[in-house]
């Protein structure tokens, strides 16, 4: 009896096993397309100054976003730390050492707004240059 359990155990997790690699074959062949069809749409509301659209079920938005990255040069991410060394002191700089990309993007932005509400219209961190990209959302109707 407790042969046949195993056996049915086993039976059950092979059929588990297909159906779920199936399962993230099919999820991967949908997130192929989904980021086909998201370039075309970004594309194409970005090229006809389309901020927003309504679809059957939903409504497309298509902003624009800046992004920053930190350096991978060593000279580069050294003025950087020492910029939050000399700014904000060394505690600081221990915590933002590891800090991840999107809290450097805020931090940075940060760090720019309140340069320009001084009058410094020129900031720069070692050459760190924001970049601009289109992003789209959906909402659902």
């Amino acid at each position: 009896m407790e042969n046949n359990s195993q056996s049915e155990v086993l039976k059950e997790i092979k059929q588990l096993v297909n159906e779920t690699y199936a399962a993230k074959l099919a999820v991967k062949e949908a997130e192929d397309k989904y980021k086909k069809l998201n370039g075309r749409l970004t594309e194409l509301m970005e090229s006809s100054e389309v901020d927003s659209f309504e679809g059957d079920n939903c409504k497309a938005f298509c902003k624009p976003k800046s992004s920053i990255s930190l350096p991978k040069d060593m000279g580069a991410k050294q003025k950087v730390f020492d910029y939050i060394e000399t700014k904000y002191g060394k505690e600081v700089l221990k915590e933002m050492i590891t800090i991840n990309a999107r809290s450097f993007n805020s931090w940075y932005n940060s760090e720019a707004e309140a340069a320009l509400a001084e009058g410094n219209i020129d900031f720069n961190i070692a050459d760190i240059k924001p970049y601009e990209y289109f992003s789209l959302s959906f909402r659902k109707k």
